[in-house]
């Protein structure tokens, strides 16, 4: 499989996003002296009605990595350290709200250069125009001519777009649409692919909430009780230092409501700050065709950090590329710290009876991000050694945001009738019916299914007239591939039958022991 990877964190992943809809102030970006300096910001400085994802884009000439500051308060607090492109997406941003942002560009040299502070704004909540946002994450190649493509959809919001089918794309290469009908394209979602979603569940249990920690127990069971499929959560309590309830991530409800009977009143200091960075610490993102493991940290607390052993500046640069999720308690809590560490969303609640309420907003949300993702699957009438671009579009989408790419159509073969082909290849596109495996060896076996109307789903089975001359090992995570060896004597045959459950379809080969 050839693969081009484009690989970014979940939530700042880099793509183009045009502001429409929007005023800007080209007065306030003054003639560039100095191209190294960080200049030319999008959106311009002054900009307003900005939706709540906004993606930040700026130059500076020779710079390696860049330092991005960002917040409602002047100066920007950090938000992102050493990110590696002049692109940061940035969603979740409040409505109605004035937000500054600089940029420090880091040299090869390791020297520094501080850009100036911009600003732009907003739009009121309810002013913000509809639409959706697409972030590519992965586009590989697959024979014989299939092309694979995962991205993400958000709303203007941040939020999860889960509910999109084929008919609401459309599809380009080089500039002319492929019809749905001749491309053979699919939609796959995580329950049909490899997929992990880990949640750190961060509960305060300083002697402030003395008197409501049963109640905030009783949240949290319901928190457990609606965990997803393929979702593992971890638990952990912190006042003045973090302690983990689970051992590690589980997705056993049992162990995990045993784990909440752990949860106690802990020591009067809070260590806010410590407790975000020690939740990041074991939060795990990989985004790939072949798999996605998802982290999410969840935060309580019902005040401010009150110790003081690490700053928001230091929590900030661990939630830079996290999805963090914060839900306040009461009139002690800093409403803005707890909001620029809540990248995903943030919560107050008055009351404790209340908390359950958000937290079944937080498995709402999670459940349509986790859901959120795209893997999409196509058949290209490509063929030869050529690059081809490509545009993926969401239909009527009133914001300017699509997947562009390129891919190679070496090798590609297109089939002529449906069915399982076994060892296929641009040489024998049809594949292999009979081989050969010399005894006490073992041979690997990739099936296909060439025009097939759902995914796949592969069964192996030896149905030999004489069984026991081989054994079939399949792959983990890969039912198209199995490894057979052969344990018979020379001379004996074997016969296997490969299985697509999904699209009803069957095929035999034959092994000759040698």
């Amino acid at each position: 499989m050839k693969k081009i990877f484009f690989l970014f964190n979940i939530l700042f992943a880099s793509l183009l996003i045009f502001q429409s809809g929007c005023s800007f102030n080209d007065d306030e970006n003054p003639v560039v002296s100095d191209p190294a300096v960080p200049h030319s910001p999008s959106p311009a400085n002054g900009a307003t009605g900005l939706p709540s994802v906004v993606s930040l884009e700026w130059e500076a000439e020779g710079a390696e990595k860049f330092d991005i500051y960002l917040s409602t308060e002047n100066p920007p607090a950090i938000r992102a350290v050493n990110h590696p492109d002049n692109q940061l997406t940035v969603v979740g941003l409040n409505f109605g709200r004035t937000y500054y942002w600089k940029v420090t560009a880091v040299y090869p040299d390791g020297s520094e250069a501080d850009g100036p502070i911009w600003q732009f704004s907003t739009a009121p909540r309810g002013s913000v125009q509809d639409g959706y946002v697409m972030i590519k994450y992965a586009i590989e190649t697959e024979l014989p001519s299939f092309v694979n493509i995962l991205f993400q959809v958000l709303d203007l919001n941040g939020q999860g777009v889960d509910n999109l089918t084929t008919a609401d794309f459309r599809l380009l290469e080089n500039d002319l649409e492929i019809p749905l009908s001749e491309s053979n394209m699919k939609i796959r979602k995580r329950d049909e692919n490899p997929y992990t979603l880990k949640t750190v569940l961060m509960l305060d249990n300083s002697t402030s909430l003395e008197g409501q920690i049963d109640s905030i127990r009783n949240a949290a069971s319901v928190f457990i009780d609606n965990i997803l499929d393929k979702q593992q959560v971890a638990i952990y309590e912190f006042s003045a230092n973090t302690r983990e309830l689970t051992n590690g991530f589980t997705s056993d409800k049992a162990e995990l409501q045993g784990a909440l009977n752990k949860y106690g009143l802990g020591a009067p200091s809070t260590n806010l700050f410590g407790a975000v960075i020690d939740g990041t610490e074991v939060m795990e993102d990989v985004i790939t065709v072949e798999e996605i493991t998802q982290s999410i940290l969840v935060v309580f607390t019902d005040g401010r950090d009150t110790q003081g052993r690490y700053t928001l500046n230091d929590a900030l640069e661990a939630v830079a590329g996290r999805r963090v999720y914060t839900v306040g308690l009461g009139p002690e809590i800093s409403p803005d710290t707890l909001e620029a560490i809540g990248n995903a969303g943030f919560f107050t609640v008055n009351n404790v009876y209340d908390l359950q309420d958000k937290f079944e907003i937080i498995v709402e949300e999670i459940d349509r991000y986790a859901n959120s993702f795209y893997w999409l699957n196509y058949s290209s009438p490509k063929q030869g050694n050529n690059n081809h671009n490509l545009k993926l579009y969401i239909k009527d989408n009133p914001f300017p945001s699509f997947i562009e790419g390129t891919f190679n159509s070496k090798d590609f073969y297109h089939p002529d009738r449906k069915g399982i082909y076994v060892n296929a290849s641009p040489d024998n596109p049809m594949g292999i019916s009979e081989t050969e495996i010399t005894s006490g060896q073992a041979k690997e076996f990739k099936v296909v299914t060439y025009l097939a109307d759902l995914p796949p789903v592969y069964e192996w089975e030896d149905i030999s007239v004489i069984f026991g001359n081989i054994e079939i090992e399949r792959f983990q995570n890969d039912d198209s591939r199995a490894r057979i060896r052969a344990i018979g004597a020379s001379g004996q045959t074997a016969a296997v039958k490969v299985t697509d459950t999904n699209n009803d379809l069957a095929t035999v080969f034959t092994i000759h022991i040698k």
